[in-house]
């Protein structure tokens, strides 16, 4: 093994450019990809899509079972796959506003009771856990979540946060789903869990979007 392995990253990595990593493999079983230097008995953490160094950790020399060059093509950062748009939810109205207002999308709001309420945990489980909706989630729908928990503790802001926005969009219960224009105005919202499926739900929520369009 050489005693440094030298890492050598182009300050801009362009879309589908190769790049030389290291495959360090552990004595316990583990793998890692970064830069390895013996000297410093340090570990540079790289991503492997962009090639940047996410984080330097220490390490021993015994520990290390063998490292392997390795050739990655580096990837593009994708501007849709921020969470909120990519199918996956966010707790941050402000954050939820401005993506919405950049991709011209409504936010799909949910107040739900994530720990207690046995329909919130059906919904869940029928329907935001299922990745048809987070698909149609992608190209349709800013998505946040805001949750009324009894047996975990949100953060002071979280907790004021959506007690604020029930208050403003209205007491419907647990779940309501509500549809907030890329303005911050909500136009339409569902309360309660509907028997009839996924199928059901996303009918509903295309129906409810063209309501913005007229």
């Amino acid at each position: 093994m050489k005693s440094t392995i030298i890492l050598l990253l182009a300050a801009v990595l362009l879309h589908g450019e190769e790049i030389a990593l290291q495959k360090i493999d552990f004595n316990d079983g583990r793998s890692m990809l970064g830069k390895y230097d013996k000297d410093k008995g340090s570990l540079a953490l790289c991503d492997e899509k962009t090639g940047k160094i996410l984080a330097t950790i220490p390490v021993k020399s015994e520990d290390i079972k063998a490292v392997t060059d390795v050739k990655v093509t580096t990837k593009e950062s994708d501007p849709l796959d921020k969470r909120g748009i990519n199918g996956k939810w966010i707790t941050n109205y402000e954050a939820a506003l401005k993506l919405a207002a950049e991709t011209h999308r409504p936010i799909l709001a949910v107040l739900t009771g994530s720990d207690w309420c046995p329909w919130c945990v059906k919904l869940e489980k029928e329907m935001f856990s299922s990745q048809k909706f987070k698909d149609w989630a992608k190209d349709n729908v800013v998505l946040l979540y805001l949750d009324f928990p009894q047996n975990k503790k949100l953060s002071k802001e979280q907790e004021k946060q959506n007690r604020e926005l029930q208050d403003k969009w209205g007491q419907g219960g647990y779940p309501t789903l509500y549809l907030i224009s890329e303005k911050g105005d909500k136009y339409d919202w569902k309360h309660g869990y509907s028997e009839g499926g996924l199928d059901k739900w996303l009918a509903y929520l295309d129906f409810s979007k063209k309501k913005l369009t007229k």
